[in-house]
């Protein structure tokens, strides 16, 4: 199963569509590990929204250095909504 169907359950024709691309087949590709970095630097407040995409963006490239910039930023703003929805609904 798709990770956006299984993290909220519904997929929008957005989402649905950018996964379905080159770059959201790469972004699906790192998931995991988004969702892992951008989870323990949000927990961070000591850096400001800049730093920590930075730092997300250099977290992941130094795993994945041949995936593509713009898969990384999907992987990141999408890891990013999906944390901070959990929290809300918490």
């Amino acid at each position: 199963m798709n990770w956006f169907k299984k993290i909220f359950g519904f997929v929008s024709k957005f989402f649905s569509r950018a996964a379905k691309t080159a770059i959201g087949v790469a972004a699906e590709s790192i998931s995991e590990m988004a969702l892992e970095v951008v989870n323990g630097l949000e927990s961070n407040g000591g850096l400001s929204g800049v730093a920590k995409k930075d730092l997300a963006i250099d977290l992941i490239r130094e795993k994945y250095p041949d995936i593509q910039t713009a898969a990384i930023n999907l992987a990141i703003e999408t890891a990013l909504a999906i944390i901070r929805d959990i929290i809300k609904k918490s």
